[in-house]
């Protein structure tokens, strides 16, 4: 699965960009906590030590 979502965000961003604030297994574990438990968009922030706006731009 994390290869298969590695693939996809390399052929969505092939032209650069911004670096990733969170390597895509982090993505991924935040993504699949938050559908497990429902916490606030705050609270994942703290646990990963991003901000609200990264936990919200991850569009969970």
């Amino acid at each position: 699965m994390l290869d298969c979502l590695t693939d996809a965000y390399q052929e969505q961003h092939r032209k650069g960009g911004r670096p990733r604030r969170l390597s895509m297994e982090e993505q991924l574990i935040m993504t699949l906590r938050y559908l497990r438990y429902y916490p606030t968009q705050r609270l994942l922030a703290f646990d990963f030590g991003v901000g609200v706006a990264t936990v919200n731009m991850m569009r969970i």
